[in-house]
């Protein structure tokens, strides 16, 4: 959770930062039309938008990795937050997958082409982070009670350790 949640930060960051570093008019040809278009319907520029993308890509993220830390430590609570997070945005990315698929379907692939490989390389990723995840929930209950177990061990050594030194 931790690695992907750091991965989406930085995809956050280049979105906000391709948004306050490159001109509309570096754009190709054909985008520079789209982009006037949702400009005007919009009636927010293109970098302002991009930045608010970069916001939002960056809230679930940076929730992402401060569960990330708590499943690490065995919490079922955050682990099952996490599957929870994950599978909004796997559903998220699902949907952006059949819009790019529609749009290449359209003759249109300029840009769908690169959005259709990149939702399939973050639903893999994904996949991959809700397996761990359910296996994290799964586990979570044994390890606590493990955790247990060796902190009562640690403290009957301890207390044997003490009455040999009194005696």
């Amino acid at each position: 959770m931790i690695v992907i949640g750091l991965l989406t930060v930085g995809l956050a960051i280049g979105l906000a930062g391709i948004g306050a570093s490159v001109p509309r008019d570096q754009y190709p040809p054909d985008w520079q039309q789209q982009i006037a278009r949702i400009e005007s319907e919009l009636g927010v520029s293109w970098g302002t938008m991009l930045k608010i993308a970069g916001g939002i890509v960056a809230a679930p993220a940076a929730l992402m990795v401060f569960l990330g830390f708590f499943v690490r430590r065995g919490s079922m609570t955050s682990a099952v937050l996490g599957v929870v997070l994950t599978s909004m945005m796997v559903l998220y990315l699902c949907s952006m997958l059949v819009r790019s698929i529609v749009v290449i379907a359209a003759g249109r692939a300029a840009g769908a082409t690169a959005l259709l490989v990149f939702c399939l390389a973050a639903l893999a990723l994904l996949g991959v982070q809700i397996f761990w995840l359910a296996k994290a929930v799964i586990n979570a209950g044994p390890l606590k009670v493990f955790t247990q177990q060796h902190q009562a061990m640690e403290w009957q050594q301890q207390e044997q350790a003490r009455g040999q030194r009194q005696s």
